[in-house]
Order: structure tokens, then sequence, then C-alpha cells
């Protein structure tokens, strides 16, 4: 029996909606991290510990089914064009992501996509199931908040 530890296994999340909302709003709702534990389901926790000059660092906490993930991010965004994501802390060896905003007629398209990895494959397991699940949630629950 051979055995291989696999490591930086690189696993990605992209996901693309329209929403029938104007850009501004979009990009506010997007952009303003510490509402989301008013908004998103399991998100227990969300907050900015820094905010300077179009670079924010926040945290969101989840709870799926008893496994908490915790992760913070720093963004770094461009008005009404796009919010980088770079991980600064959280169960991974990485994490990488970005929003990208369009504006078509009375629309706005979001290109979302999300690239991470782990060093641990059994924690790779735990993780990839919830980091589908968790940007499935997010990405619903931001264009019913903008909806609203």
């Amino acid at each position: 029996v051979k055995c291989y530890w696999v490591e930086n296994i690189l696993m990605k999340i992209k996901k693309e909606v329209i929403i029938f909302e104007d850009i501004n709003k979009v990009f506010k709702i997007i952009n303003t991290v510490e509402n989301y534990k008013n908004f998103v389901p399991y998100c227990n926790d969300s907050f900015i510990t820094e905010n300077s000059d179009g670079t924010i660092k926040g945290t969101l906490k989840f709870n799926l089914k008893g496994f908490d993930v915790t992760f913070t991010t720093n963004n770094i965004s461009k008005h009404n064009e796009n919010i980088n994501m770079v991980l600064n802390e959280g169960p991974f060896k990485n994490l990488e992501g970005s929003f990208d905003f369009k504006q078509i007629k009375d629309s706005t398209n979001i290109n979302f996509t999300l690239d991470y990895s782990v060093t641990n494959p059994l924690i790779d397991t735990i993780l990839d199931k919830s980091m589908q699940k968790i940007a499935n949630i997010l990405i619903e629950a931001l264009i019913n908040e903008c909806k609203r």
C-alpha cells in the first residue's frame, strides 16, 4: 500500500450573478463587512479591525453544524469595480478572492472567485464542503439583501 501526502491542494469557487439593482447599492452592501452578521445565515459575527484608504481588515465567523470557521482578510477595494481579498488569518494555507462588479443597464453583474488551500487533507475535506456551503449562503444572502 502506497500512501501519499498531498499538500497545497488549491480549491476554487467561482460564481457569477446578476442583481437587478444599482451598482452603488450592491457595492456598498458587499463592502460593508461588519453588517454581514445581520443578514448572512450561520454568520455569528462580522467586524472590521482596520479601515484606511480603501483597505479594510474584516473578520467573518461562521458555524455550520457545530463546525466553526473564522477567517480574517485584508480587503482592497476600488469603488464600484472590485474588492480583492487576501487571507490575514484563518484555517487556510492561503485564501484569495475577489468580487468584480460591472453595471449593465439597470442591473449589476458580479463575478465572485475564491481560491484557497490547506495543507492537511482531512481539514481540506471538512473545509471544502463548508466553504462551498458558505459561498452559496453568502452569495444568496447578498442577493436578498440587495433586493430589500
